[in-house]
């Protein structure tokens, strides 16, 4: 029997990994998740083996790509937190910038080919204008951000270095579930806004909005909202594009539509007919007023966003979160 093409996937118990590694799967690759549990989860795990550890562990590093010759590496594993990374400078920039350092460097010495990295949008802080194009100047406005283009940076000299193609893929909001609803975000209490939104919804917590008076239509932030199922693919395509491309590439993943808090209130009341109370807070630090991603994508990544309708992601959402509701009450509580 023709063992499978094996892609080694950092953060692969997360949100977005575990849904990459469902992805991997169906397409005949087999998934191995290296990840130290600190966002993920154990259940999350479904489609391929999990070994638990560090990206600080250079040794395991080392053993785990000499052992089993991943064809590419998707790197998830991150703090994912603006807010928290203007509290905690020093926490982020040794898991997401050291740790990545690690990786990337004995990932090309050891010969990996192809590296495929979770970036964010928050490279580009807070632009003149939207929509963002893959050309806007990188200005990053929050240790989160900042510590994303180093690493961005640093995959630049390793394949000047090493010969490793890389692609950087910059999320905007990641959002949704798996509509199958074999995976999805476990992080029942997380600062998203669409958590937060359904944490109202169900009566669990009241929903605060950071800023009212922001230069916007109604006063509140403008995201763009990308299914992680498209994400999930993007990553996939990443890989087959540096079959046919080498070099370092970037890519912008957005849905090309820019929605405010108050436009994603009102479409939650919309698709589940109910309403959510809110209140209004002041702004918090680092917080950009409009980021929204260009529709145009580069014709040579075949890649489209297909799930990111709004109705989709409210959808998937929201029966997600039903199907694990007794779980969610019980963490919502503890935490209160």
């Amino acid at each position: 029997m023709k063992q499978k093409k094996l892609i080694l996937v950092t953060g692969g118990a997360g949100y977005i990994g575990s849904q990459t590694c469902k992805f991997i799967r169906s397409k005949g690759f087999l998934p191995l998740s290296f990840d130290n549990l600190s966002n993920g989860s154990k259940k999350s795990v479904r489609w391929g083996k999990l070994i638990i550890g560090d990206l600080s562990n250079s040794k395991l590093l080392k053993k785990i790509i000499l052992k089993y010759k991943p064809i590419a590496i998707f790197h998830f594993a991150a703090l994912t937190s603006v807010q928290d990374s203007q509290k905690y400078p020093k926490k982020y920039f040794k898991n997401n910038v050291l740790g990545s350092k690690i990786l990337i460097d004995i990932a090309g010495r050891l010969g990996v080919k192809s590296f495929i990295f979770s970036s964010s949008c928050a490279v580009y802080g807070n632009p003149s204008k939207n929509p963002v194009k893959i050309s806007t100047d990188t200005k990053p406005i929050n240790n989160y951000g900042k510590g994303k283009l180093v690493v961005e940076r640093y995959l630049e000299e390793s394949y000047k270095k090493h010969g490793m193609s890389s692609v950087s893929l910059r999320y905007f909001n990641a959002s949704g579930a798996d509509p199958e609803l074999e995976i999805g975000d476990r992080n029942f209490y997380s600062s998203k806004l669409i958590t937060r939104i359904i944490l109202s919804l169900k009566n669990i917590k009241d929903l605060n909005i950071y800023g009212s008076n922001y230069p916007t239509k109604d006063g509140t932030c403008v995201r763009d909202f990308i299914h992680v199922k498209d994400l999930a693919n993007a990553h996939f395509s990443a890989m087959n594009f540096l079959k046919k491309y080498q070099g370092v590439y970037k890519f912008n993943l957005g849905a090309g539509v820019g929605y405010s808090i108050m436009d994603m209130i009102k479409n939650f009341e919309k698709y589940s007919k109910q309403k959510i109370k809110y209140h209004f807070k002041n702004r918090r630090r680092g917080d950009i007023a409009i980021l929204y991603s260009s529709k145009h994508f580069d014709k040579k990544f075949i890649w489209k966003p297909k799930r990111s309708q709004i109705k989709h992601i409210i959808h998937d959402s929201l029966r997600w979160y039903d199907k694990n509701h007794k779980y969610n009450k019980r963490i919502s509580k503890s935490k209160m």
